[in-house]
């Protein structure tokens, strides 16, 4: 292969591998997480995959999947369902993520809680 045809081929590689890789969803990635209650804070973990699954660990061990995962125009929404004292609670949070930060607040039946952090 003399030079002129290995530069084009070079060229066609590059340019091919900027066609097929998108842009990165910005709510993609391992998020650190405090929860403000009317009972004190508490860390979490989250963990959101390319396709939007995901998943929510807590400083307490707990682990429970994302579900319903949708993020547009900067807002990020999922539901989660924790185990407390032997009762199902459904969470939902609703939130915004500005750059590497994500503020927001988990709704329940028992009140809302705020939520801030930074991606990891």
């Amino acid at each position: 292969m003399n030079a002129t045809k290995l530069v084009v081929f070079a060229i066609v590689v590059v340019l091919t591998g900027c066609v097929t890789t998108g842009p990165v969803n910005p709510a993609v990635g391992t998020w650190s997480v405090e929860t403000q209650t009317g009972g004190g804070g508490s860390m979490s973990t989250w963990i959101i995959n390319e396709d939007l699954s995901g998943v929510l660990r807590t400083d307490q061990g707990q682990e429970v999947a994302m579900k319903n995962t949708a993020f547009a125009d900067g807002k990020l929404t999922f539901d989660a369902a924790f185990e407390f004292q032997g009762t199902e609670i459904q969470l939902k949070f609703v939130g915004m993520i500005t750059g590497d930060e994500v503020a927001g607040e988990f709704q329940s039946a028992y009140g809302n809680a705020s939520a801030q952090g930074a991606r990891q």
